[in-house]
């Protein structure tokens, strides 16, 4: 078994904390077009996109975050300590 998957999503995970770090926004695309995307990015042949990474500032409103969805659970009802109570 390859281990460059995980050696991928660590480095994802480590590049979106460091421009988290540094007030950017990211997002970690694992479905897209890989034809649109070597063809847009001029990918050589030989090398296979596995992820696309959009960087940039978040928008002002809210701190660039979306509101939190409507009907959330409060922490209690989601947490447990030294239990599984469900």
């Amino acid at each position: 078994m390859s281990a460059y998957p995980l050696d991928v999503a660590v480095a994802v995970s480590h590049l979106q904390l460091a421009a988290t770090a540094e007030g950017l926004g990211t997002h970690w695309i694992v479905e897209f077009n890989e034809q649109k995307v070597r063809q847009v990015l001029r990918v050589a042949d030989g090398i296979h996109p596995i992820a696309v990474i959009p960087i940039g500032f978040p928008a002002p409103a809210n701190g660039g975050r979306p509101p939190p969805p409507e009907g959330r659970k409060s922490p209690g009802e989601i947490i447990a300590y030294d239990e599984y109570p469900w």
